[in-house]
């Protein structure tokens, strides 16, 4: 799988952020769409993983979450610049291991991925969050190249 870290535009609603076009399973959307929270927050979704996962921007906080819905996000992080530079950095480090490598070495790449993605937003490492558990699935072995 060839992986390359390029940026788009993405806008709606006056709001306009450059995110990557493509990780894995996650593209980037066409335009912006605004989401209101329970809660009166404001998220504007950029990156989706099919119909079941989104990424957003918080939009008072800056701040990017992930998850299936407004009730289910989990921190990704600090800043869309911070979002930008760990997917970069992630792509750049792929691939993380071969077809049927013995999981010691899923381990060590994602051990290598969590140093990564630390060194960039060191919150997006912490347990419970988007990074985390895409480093989790690394270490079990579900991205061979």
């Amino acid at each position: 799988m060839l992986m390359q870290f390029e940026l788009t535009e993405v806008s709606g609603g006056g709001v306009s952020v450059e995110v990557p076009v493509a990780f894995f399973s996650y593209r980037a959307n066409d335009h912006l769409e605004r989401l209101m929270s329970g809660e009166g927050e404001v998220y504007h979704q950029f990156w989706r993983m099919g119909h079941h996962v989104g990424v957003y921007l918080q939009q008072n906080s800056g701040i990017i979450f992930a998850g299936a819905s407004l009730n289910d996000l989990v921190f990704a992080n600090s800043s869309i610049e911070h979002f930008n530079k760990c997917v970069k950095r992630v792509i750049d480090r792929f691939p993380f291991y071969a077809e049927g490598v013995d999981l010691d070495d899923c381990e060590m790449a994602a051990e290598d991925l969590e140093r990564i993605v630390r060194g960039v937003d060191p919150p997006a490492a912490n347990e419970g969050t988007f990074w985390s558990d895409f480093i989790t699935d690394v270490s079990i072995g579900d991205y061979p190249e």
